[in-house]
């Protein structure tokens, strides 16, 4: 799914991250997991906790049961898809202060959108669960496209030329080293949500930011 809506190309444009930098996925994600890997008798590699939220559901399956086949690594997806879509995605919340630093950043004229590693159906449905479509123009997910894109990063790129988005002002925000690599492949600037699920203490060597919690004033100060 690709929400377009009107892009400003002359805007400046902030990208976010879903998981671990808008909302908190991680009850209904863990919920979820716990009963995929029970309903198939797995017992996971690793403990369930938030550090797990972030990669695609693959990865993260992969990363709880290594020794799986393939094809019992997809029936456990297709269980968690189908209980996170009817009840687990239901269950996120944004994190404090974001609803006020959307609104902020809306109301000054910042073109936003999501660049997520969540498939399209829970993204979609989490975005109208929590009243927020009007404020996103474009929302990317691996399986927006066909072929599906298997990076974040490619991701980004495609929205930078489908909404023809100047590099220099526009920045990516999220919780993740791989965020970081991401927007930094594309040529633009990161920004850290300290808040979010990477239980990581991150340093980066260039113009990166971080954001101690949601601030609307210090992400514009660092566009353009």
């Amino acid at each position: 799914m690709v929400l377009k809506l009107i892009a400003n190309p002359r805007a400046l444009s902030v990208l976010f991250d879903l998981d671990g930098t808008l909302v908190d996925s991680s009850a209904g994600i863990l919920t979820s997991l716990i009963h995929a890997l029970e309903a198939h008798n797995v017992s996971p590699v690793a403990p369930l906790d938030s550090t797990l939220i972030g990669p695609p559901l693959r990865e993260i399956i992969t990363s709880l049961c290594p020794k799986d086949t393939p094809d019992h690594i997809q029936s456990i997806m297709d269980t968690f898809k189908f209980h996170y879509d009817t009840i687990g995605c239901l269950m996120t919340t944004p994190f404090l202060g974001i609803e006020p630093m959307l609104h902020s950043l809306g109301d000054q004229g910042i073109t936003l959108s999501i660049v997520t590693n969540k498939r399209a159906v829970p993204a979609t449905l989490i975005i109208r669960h929590l009243q927020w479509s009007h404020m996103f123009s474009y929302v990317y997910s691996p399986d927006s496209f066909k072929p599906s894109s298997p990076s974040k990063s490619k991701l980004i790129t495609k929205l930078l030329q489908d909404a023809n988005i100047d590099s220099a002002g526009c920045c990516y925000i999220g919780d993740r080293l791989d965020d970081w690599y991401s927007a930094r492949s594309n040529g633009i600037r990161f920004g850290w949500a300290k808040w979010g699920f990477s239980g990581d203490n991150l340093i980066f060597d260039d113009n990166s930011f971080v954001l101690n919690h949601p601030n609307a004033d210090l992400i514009i100060s660092k566009l353009g």
